[in-house]
């Protein structure tokens, strides 16, 4: 419930401004560092100004988040993640989290379609479709839609502020190596900043975080797209 407003730097340290949503009630924290693992659409990358370089909207796909009885359907042939042929609701099912909680994900043409125009009733109906049960009890809970991209962050560092994760590179799903590289980074960049904060290296520890990563990161980000 809070977003970034704003986020400046010193030679002493950065102060991010913060603002909750709900009340409009800003403060200011003030840290030695700052981590951008905020996610594909990285606030902290829009403000440092950093650029991505690569492709956008390799895929584009409609996403439900759902509450129906799909355990009892699928038995107990229990995955990850289910790819339906249907013709008219191909796409997937995907658990979310325990209980009769599922995400649905179809592609979709945001640049002749909106939201608005899947109500709960259609998105009813292609869950259905989709799970093979024509009376399946269906709640939507939420919708959005998200783009497939294959981009990578210019810098993944500037001055005391740092990117990982999507933050700093844009994976399409395939290969599964999103996740792995943010979990990478994130350890690689933890360590690192622990021992320059105390003292067992010196500050140009951190310069290779950057060096070592975004390589690393382009190679899987191209590998993603291809």
């Amino acid at each position: 419930g809070t977003e970034r407003v704003a986020l400046t730097q010193d030679a002493d340290g950065v102060a991010v401004a913060l603002r909750e949503v709900a009340t409009g009630r800003g403060w200011t924290v003030r840290a030695g560092h700052v981590v951008g693992a905020d996610g594909a659409h990285s606030r902290v990358r829009r403000l440092l100004g950093i650029a991505m370089d690569g492709p956008d909207h390799l895929n584009d796909q409609l996403t439900v988040l759902f509450e129906a009885p799909l355990g009892k359907v699928v038995g107990d042939r229990r995955y990850g993640i289910y790819f339906v042929q249907h013709p008219e609701a191909g796409g997937v099912l995907v658990p979310n989290g325990q209980g009769n909680r599922w995400l649905y994900g179809r592609g979709w043409d945001p640049a002749h379609e909106q939201l608005e125009d899947y109500t709960d009733a259609r998105l009813t109906g292609l869950i259905r479709t989709a799970a093979g049960v024509v009376d399946l009890p269906v709640r939507p809970v939420a919708k959005g839609a998200f783009s497939f991209a294959a981009q990578v962050a210019r810098r993944y560092r500037e001055g005391r502020a740092f990117l990982a994760g999507d933050g700093a590179q844009r994976m399409t799903p395939r290969g599964g190596m999103g996740m792995n590289t943010a979990v990478a980074e994130g350890h690689d960049l933890g360590w690192k900043l622990a021992w320059a904060l105390r003292g067992w290296a010196g500050p140009d520890l951190l310069d290779t975080y950057e060096a070592e990563w975004r390589p690393v990161g382009a190679r899987r980000t191209a590998r993603s797209a291809d």
